[in-house]
């Protein structure tokens, strides 16, 4: 049974909680030189961007709408895209395909020079977005990274199932296997790391036994 720490979350928004999803969706959709990170940007599949970049050409199913993801630990396991996010893709994998017919990598996403490409630059490609986008930081506060676009995706998909009055504590261990996490207790971090998502679970608890007289155990 999934228990929550309100304390324990507490000590950790100020670091952990994820950036607002409306606020990435203001990045531009199209800039120079940022193709592979705009493809990246849509928290819809909540894949870590190391597995992003490590996708080859020929993990992406287009036709079928998925992909084959190879995770930590060397697991695979298989991604079924959101037609908005396998439209996309398809359109970037089209142009890839004209544009460098014979690159150097077989990377799905790739340089202009026909390499795979690496975090670094798609981190510094996303950082300027962030700034062309106008998207302030508030104080105390760190800058939106690529990354928080996967915690997006499991804090709304925990918040819609809580809001929709699903069986959370069933639905959990299919997050935990989209998300590659190794059991679904990795995955009761976002429970800790974000203060309205807890008080969802919260609210979903019984309330507290009466207590007669000292040292009694609740019927």
């Amino acid at each position: 049974m999934w228990q929550v720490h309100a304390g324990r979350a507490s000590e950790q928004r100020q670091q952990r909680a994820p950036h607002p999803r409306d606020a990435l969706q203001k990045l531009p959709a199209e800039r120079s030189g940022a193709t592979s990170c705009d493809r990246l940007r849509t928290p819809g599949e909540g894949l870590r961007l190391g597995e992003a970049l490590a996708l080859d050409r020929g993990d992406a199913g287009l036709d079928a709408a998925v992909l084959t993801v190879t995770g930590k630990n060397d697991q695979t396991r298989l991604v079924p895209l959101h037609p908005a996010t396998g439209g996309m893709l398809a359109r970037y994998a089209a142009r890839r395909d004209r544009l460098c017919p014979h690159p150097a990598s077989p990377a799905l996403f790739i340089t202009s020079t026909g390499q795979r490409a690496r975090q670094r630059g798609v981190q510094e490609t996303f950082a300027r977005l962030v700034v062309l986008a106008g998207i302030a930081t508030p104080p105390g506060r760190r800058r939106p990274r690529v990354h928080d676009l996967r915690h997006t995706f499991a804090v709304t998909t925990l918040t819609k199932w809580y809001r929709d009055g699903a069986d959370v504590q069933a639905k959990l261990p299919v997050l935990s296997a989209y998300l590659g996490h190794s059991c679904p207790e990795a995955t009761y971090w976002y429970f800790q790391a974000t203060p309205g998502l807890l008080a969802l679970a919260a609210g979903r608890l019984p309330p507290p036994a009466e207590h007669h007289g000292t040292g009694g155990r609740p019927s």
